[in-house]
């Protein structure tokens, strides 16, 4: 699998999802972030799960808070994606706790500092909860181009490399796409978490 940067889906479809995620209001956003949380509690794939990875939203993305602190409150050991200082195309996952020091990457997302002894390969991941900027119903996701997620988990391309960690898209419904062209390196999900439920994707092959 080749680590060179993937080619961006249409500019024009992305722009027009940007907008569409930033229209939402705010107390329509917390609401779902309730919902949403309200939805996942109970799925047996997250009662299965011991390690979880999840992101910390950015503003405009749907919001983490309310999961990450519902996966902490159930005693899940809560992941987060931090950039590799060391190769700044890789990404890793580093414990998270609340209250331990972050720092802004070069993005300008917020993360832990990054400690390597806190650090879990992706394939030791049971679940990972995944932002995104729109997903199909067959497993196809946009995220925001910067490639990271697919070359965390490329491996799951090859289901007899690495069967887990489940891949959970997290969006608003209206982040719904009819259909996304898939690519080589595109890593499918195995399913989305919307304000109005869990869907269940079939694998993309």
């Amino acid at each position: 699998m080749s680590n060179s940067p993937p080619v961006l889906p249409d500019e024009a479809l992305r722009a027009r999802l940007r907008r569409r995620r930033a229209a939402i209001p705010a107390r329509r956003r917390s609401m779902a972030a309730r919902r949403a949380w309200w939805h996942l509690r109970h799925w047996p794939a997250l009662r299965r799960a011991t390690t979880v990875g999840c992101y910390l939203a950015m503003p405009g993305e749907f919001p983490t808070a309310e999961i990450v602190r519902g996966l902490l409150r159930q005693g899940k050991r809560v992941y987060v994606p931090v950039v590799d200082p060391g190769n700044p195309g890789k990404m890793v996952f580093q414990r998270y706790r609340p209250g331990l020091p972050t720092r802004k990457n070069r993005y300008g997302i917020v993360e832990p500092v990054p400690l390597a002894r806190h650090q879990l390969p992706a394939e030791r991941l049971d679940l990972v909860i995944l932002p995104l900027l729109g997903f199909d119903l067959c497993g196809g996701r946009i995220g925001m181009g910067g490639g990271y997620y697919d070359r965390a988990f490329s491996a799951r391309l090859d289901r007899w490399r690495m069967k887990k960690p489940w891949l959970l898209g997290l969006a608003f419904d209206r982040q719904h796409c009819r259909c996304i062209e898939r690519r080589p390196w595109d890593v499918p999900l195995d399913a989305v978490l919307t304000e109005s439920g869990l869907k269940r994707l079939p694998p993309l092959r």
